[in-house]
């Protein structure tokens, strides 16, 4: 998916400024306050979105995986109530239960 405004350097996926890799600038929506917080739980957990894919070749703590899993189950429910309201929630939503089962952090925890 590309970005909606090459000329906003915070502007990401769906018209936010923190859905989609980086970001930054004020929240402008409640989809986008839920992906503001889903970065700033990563941050927690010294990880970023590559962690999410199995062959990034990044190994996880336990207590990664689990923060992890919290993050991403945390996105996908404020998406869920927002779904059908606000554009990207339904996107948003879908991704992370299809893609992600909601929790599917990177490769096993050692």
């Amino acid at each position: 998916m590309a970005y909606a405004n090459w000329g906003d350097p915070n502007e990401r996926l769906f018209g936010t400024h923190y859905c989609g890799p980086g970001g930054g600038g004020s929240e402008v929506n409640g989809l986008d306050s839920f992906c503001h917080i889903h970065d700033l739980c990563y941050n927690q957990f010294n990880v970023n979105a590559a962690a999410n894919f199995p062959h990034s070749g990044i190994t996880l703590s336990p207590a990664q995986v689990a923060g992890i899993k919290g993050c991403n189950q945390a996105l996908a429910n404020g998406a869920k109530g927002l779904m059908g309201r606000v554009t990207g929630a339904d996107y948003v939503y879908y991704w992370m239960r299809g893609n992600f089962g909601f929790i599917y952090p990177g490769t096993a925890a050692h």
